[in-house]
């Protein structure tokens, strides 16, 4: 029960500070403003951005999943998981930081752990058989992150 709570601190921080990189913005830049004084070939268009609000409902729902009846059926996938995600939450808090002080090169470290860390969770899921609701609160919440 206790890393289902840690994950789901782990989550709630991820989204706040997230929210706060453009709310306040953090270091007085939005994570866009950032973005765009970096010009380089690689940007998407500033539509996809949109597609963050998706993976982190998906992320909420998969968090509040892991507490019901439903998800306790598959409490050993989501002990192996949940520890990956909370460091990919912490990963992307830190990714946040570096990003609005400018340590680029350190951001891109950081993208790397978590691709890196994404990638087991993806590899974790590959051999699973989930039911549709199983689809829909694990396998497609961590398969858009990974997307």
């Amino acid at each position: 029960m206790l890393i289902k709570i840690i994950t789901a601190v782990a989550y709630v921080a991820m989204v706040t500070i997230n929210f706060l990189a453009n709310g306040l913005p953090i270091n007085n830049r939005s994570t866009r403003a950032i973005s765009d004084a970096y010009p380089n070939l690689f940007v998407p268009a500033k539509t996809a951005f949109f597609i963050w609000g998706l993976i982190y409902l998906l992320l909420g729902g998969y968090v509040v999943y892991q507490f019901t009846k439903s998800g306790q059926k598959k409490e050993e996938l989501l002990k192996k998981i949940n520890s990956l995600f909370i460091t990919t939450s912490f990963a992307n808090i830190a990714w946040i930081f570096a990003w609005h002080y400018d340590y680029i090169g350190f951001s891109v470290l950081i993208m790397a752990v978590l691709l890196i860390l994404l990638i087991k969770i993806a590899d974790i899921l590959r051999t699973e058989q989930f039911t549709a609701l199983e689809k829909i609160f694990i396998w497609a919440s961590f398969s858009i992150y990974f997307g």
